[in-house]
């Protein structure tokens, strides 16, 4: 990344990010199958009290199921119900 894409503007700036990013980290992540109902998604993130929980398929992101795709009336929710998969 360059100083014009948002990039450190020097090797002090650098090392500081570098050193800094573990803060930014999040570990445990616990992710869900692609064809977990959003129920299951909801249940997980309720019991593991987790927020967004990743959509994993093999080793290949595919989505991000949040809080938001919960709610009542939610686009995903209104396709499928409680069986609309991740």
């Amino acid at each position: 990344m360059t100083v014009a894409e948002g990039g450190p503007s020097d090797l002090a700036e650098a090392r500081e990010l570098l050193r800094r990013a573990p803060e930014a980290m999040v570990f445990g992540v616990v992710p869900i199958d692609p064809s977990a109902s959003i129920g299951d998604a909801a249940e997980q993130a309720i019991l593991r009290e987790k927020g967004p929980l990743p959509v994993v398929g093999g080793d290949r992101l595919h989505a991000t199921v949040t809080d938001w795709d919960h709610r009542p009336g939610h686009q995903s929710i209104a396709r499928g119900g409680r069986r609309a998969r991740a």
